[in-house]
């Protein structure tokens, strides 16, 4: 598969019984002039984000979740 740059996805983690939409988020960057370009296109609800040791997010972690989902999709 040709590599052709990245594109954003936003993992979240909601309170119990929210939810949150792809077209909401859009709405509140839209509100406050964010580019379009820096929009995710997508987002995935996970229960809690991954940490560290000291208590940063581990990006490693959730860039191989969405290599293996989108390979899956595409399979």
């Amino acid at each position: 598969m040709p590599f052709f740059g990245e594109r954003a996805c936003a993992y979240l983690s909601v309170r119990d019984g929210d939810t949150l939409s792809l077209s909401a988020i859009r709405e509140f960057l839209a509100a406050r002039g964010v580019a379009q370009f820096k929009w995710p296109e997508r987002i995935e609800i996970i229960p809690e984000l991954p940490l560290t040791n000291v208590g940063k997010i581990r990006k490693s972690e959730l860039r191989r979740d969405i290599i293996e989902k989108l390979a899956a999709e595409h399979a």
